[in-house]
Order: C-alpha cells, then structure tokens, then sequence
C-alpha cells in the first residue's frame, strides 16, 4: 500500500501482492511459494494437477521465470524449434519429429507442436523427483562433455567428487585467499608513500613471501570474477544461473591450480 501511494508501484500491483501474501499463508488450492503478480495469483487456484497448464499458458513457473523462449518478430518458428540454449537433444529431437511427423515443419506449426522446454518442464512436473532423474540421464546420455561422479543419478548420493564440490572448492579457495593476500597488502603498502616510513620498514624487516605474492595475485583476479558472477546470479535465469555456476567453479579452479603449481608440497 505503501508503494502504491508513493508512486513505486500501480493500485493493481498492490492488490495482488496482498493477495499473494493472504495465499501464502493459506491456500487450500496447492501449498504456498506464490510469487508476486497478478498471474501467479490467477494459477494458485488451479487445481495441483493442472496448474502445470496454467504456468504454461502464463509462461511463468513457480519462481516467476519463464519456461520456455517466447518468439518475437515476423519470423516466428513452430514450437518444436523454440528453445534455450542447453536445452538436450533428446527434447530438442522429439518436439521437431512430433511437431514434422503431424504435417508440421520449422515455420508452421503440426497436430503436435511444443517447445521442447515445455516438454521438459512437463516430465519434472508430473513426474517430480523420477522426472528429475530421468531428465539427469538424458542430458548425461546425450552430452559429449566428461561425465563426472556427480552427473550420475543415485551414485551421486553416495559417492563425494571433492574437485568438483561447491562447498569443497570454496573452502579451498577461502583458505588460499587468507593466507596469500596478506602479502599482497603489505606489498601495496611498501609501495604506498601516504602509508608512514615505519610501518613500510617494518614489512621489509618482517619480509615478504614471494610465493603468497605471486598466488595472490591470481586470487585478486579470481575476487573480481567473482564479485561480477555474484551480481549477475541475483537476476540470473535458470539457465544463465547453471552456466554462471560453472564459470565460479572454474574461477576458484585457477586459483587452486596455481596454488598447487607454486607449492607443490
């Protein structure tokens, strides 16, 4: 109400968002997790079992972000051929032999024509964590890229991959980062003349370990991808946010592989 009378946002935009707090709290149609608007309001009171149809209609899932690309201009394609980048050839393949094998083509649309996002929502839907695992199996069939220990649906539970665990690389990188960038800082305060002769004299007494320098160097790189991909995955869709997950991984990599390069022990 606030925002309304302040101008930030419209009477309606407040309407539902009190609507989708009141539905938060209780909704007897399907649970919570309403997102703001007036749209995800409208799907609440869909019945479970369809309101996979209605988010398909409103192009929105449970997290407001769209399910599949939606086609602009003149040249529009036929479903089957509208997807995101990622998307896995086995979904890619069987909405254009679906859409093709019911009259349809790139350009125009058959009997049956859907994205293959749509198709792929779908199977995590009605099928939850089965369709998930299905969905892991086909993606890891259809990939040319090694297959590591935590693609493998079940073997995955039981079976750690410490190179490639979030958790595991940022405690890692976390350590390095804390031990070599001290030097870095008296380094960038011996060469600072607004910092007083003293201290600078005291760090050269003390010494600084070229090594740590060297590594952390690499690390100041690294802090600044960092700071970038942190910011980018606020507004992240889900696929940019699984394509930046993986460049944060890499970019804590470097630092680790350079880290064991220097010091080898």
């Amino acid at each position: 109400m606030a925002d309304a009378a302040m101008g930030k946002s419209t009477a309606g935009d407040a309407v539902a968002g009190m609507l989708t707090d009141a539905l938060n709290s209780f909704n007897p149609f399907g649970g919570s997790g309403i997102k703001q608007g007036i749209g995800s309001v409208f799907a609440a009171f869909v019945p479970t079992m369809a309101r996979p149809f209605a988010e398909l209609a409103l192009n929105q899932n449970w997290m407001g972000r769209p399910i599949y690309p939606e086609s602009f201009g003149k040249q529009e394609k036929a479903d089957a051929y509208n997807y995101f980048t990622g998307t896995s050839e086995v979904y890619t393949n069987l909405a254009q032999v679906l859409n093709e094998g019911t009259g349809g083509d790139m350009f125009e649309s058959g009997v049956i024509d859907m994205s293959p996002n749509t198709m792929q929502y779908l199977v995590g839907y009605y099928l939850s964590g089965a369709g998930r695992t299905v969905d892991r199996l086909v993606t890891m069939a259809t990939s040319e890229e090694r297959i590591e220990t935590a693609d493998v649906p079940m073997l995955r539970s039981f079976v750690g991959d410490a190179a490639n665990d979030t958790r595991s690389l940022s405690e890692r990188y976390n350590a390095i980062s804390a031990k070599a960038m001290p030097d870095v800082l008296r380094a960038e305060a011996v060469r600072d003349p607004a910092v007083p002769r003293e201290v600078r004299e005291g760090i050269m007494e003390r010494g600084i370990d070229l090594t740590n320098l060297e590594i952390g160097k690499t690390v100041t790189e690294a802090d600044k991808a960092l700071r970038k991909i942190n910011k980018a995955l606020k507004t992240a869709t889900p696929e940019q946010r699984e394509r930046l997950l993986d460049v944060r991984q890499r970019a804590m990599k470097v630092v680790i592989r350079e880290n064991n390069r220097l010091t080898p022990d």
